[in-house]
């Protein structure tokens, strides 16, 4: 089968609605901890996204946080966000409860990426920064199971994500794969932000061992996310997902990651959340190198030089 490129014009928005969680996995960088308030949905967020929509033709946007389903007020939150025609998606570990995900279907959410990191307790345990019980790592992959499956059955787009460190994490995701494949589930490995050169080894080794032949390499326009998805013997699917070298002109080529080559993410899109220390709302064009310059309050970005900027991203290397 022959393989090809595409380019996927997606005009979305990451929203940050929570700071809360219950787990505590190693490799997550919740942002990179900028400080978010609870979101409760109001007249000034609805505007303010009725603008984005009218300024950057947004039509999506990604709930995220540490645990968005944590936030009680999230099926208001959706459910207004879909009446004023956005398609509404949210990362999630999947630990919400039978009442919760009610609330969620009913809001009509539009897809649910699931971070599934193990389908073994021990394995499950090892990825937490804090002492859990195996009987706690069990329950979770339980429950995740569990709200994947509901979630699939009741039409709601459903896909795994599934963070990749090194050599010896590959008995571990091949399981995972095993378990997306065998419930129609699509299934996304994501290298380790914080040892680049050693997840990419494992990915290598990873595709030649379940012998996976690369279908489509998709780019997102304007971002740095980047898809390529391969085709397994068994006719199952998954997506290696990586970090494109793109960044934004006016901000990128003075930042010194850009100059020492240790960018992480290149310019990924553009979050918004309600400040914890001020109360006001940002728009955060990294969360990497965090200045005056990469968060911004949003009346003031309407105004800046980075919104023309945003719109044409002018500054790209590949590798």
């Amino acid at each position: 089968m022959k393989n090809f490129s595409r380019l996927e014009e997606i005009w979305s928005v990451r929203l940050k609605i929570t700071d809360d969680c219950v787990w505590s996995c190693k490799f997550c960088h919740n942002e990179w901890d900028i400080g978010a308030e609870t979101l409760v949905w109001n007249g000034d967020l609805e505007n303010k996204f009725i603008t984005l929509r009218e300024i950057f033709w947004i039509r999506e946007v990604h709930l995220t946080g540490w645990e968005p389903s944590l936030n009680k007020d999230i099926g208001n939150i959706i459910s207004w966000l879909k009446k004023i025609w956005m398609d509404v998606k949210m990362t999630s570990n999947g630990q919400f409860s039978e009442e919760t995900r009610n609330v969620i279907v009913n809001s009509w959410i539009d897809a649910v990426n699931f971070s599934v990191q193990s389908m073994n307790p021990i394995d499950l345990q090892s990825v937490m920064k804090r002492n859990v019980s195996e009987t706690w790592a069990n329950e979770q992959i339980e429950r995740w199971k569990e709200n994947i499956i509901a979630l699939y059955s009741r039409g709601i787009k459903v896909r795994i994500n599934s963070v990749l460190w090194t050599l010896e994490d590959l008995p571990r995701i091949q399981k995972i794969i095993n378990w997306a494949i065998e419930n129609n589930v699509e299934m996304r490995v994501l290298d380790d932000l914080n040892q680049k050169e050693n997840a990419k080894k494992a990915i290598e080794e990873l595709i030649l061992r379940v012998w996976g032949k690369l279908k489509e390499i998709i780019n997102t326009s304007g971002t740095s996310s980047k898809r390529l998805i391969y085709e397994l013997p068994n006719q199952g699917l998954f997506t290696i997902k990586q970090i494109a070298e793109v960044y934004l002109s006016g901000i990128c080529e003075e930042c010194p990651h850009f100059e020492w080559n240790s960018c992480q993410e290149g310019f990924y899109s553009i979050r918004m959340q309600k400040n914890k220390k001020d109360g006001e709302y940002s728009i955060i064009l990294c969360i990497q190198n965090q200045n005056s310059e990469t968060i911004i309050p949003f009346d003031d970005f309407l105004q800046s030089y980075y919104l023309k900027k945003y719109e044409h991203i002018t500054l790209a290397r590949w590798n």
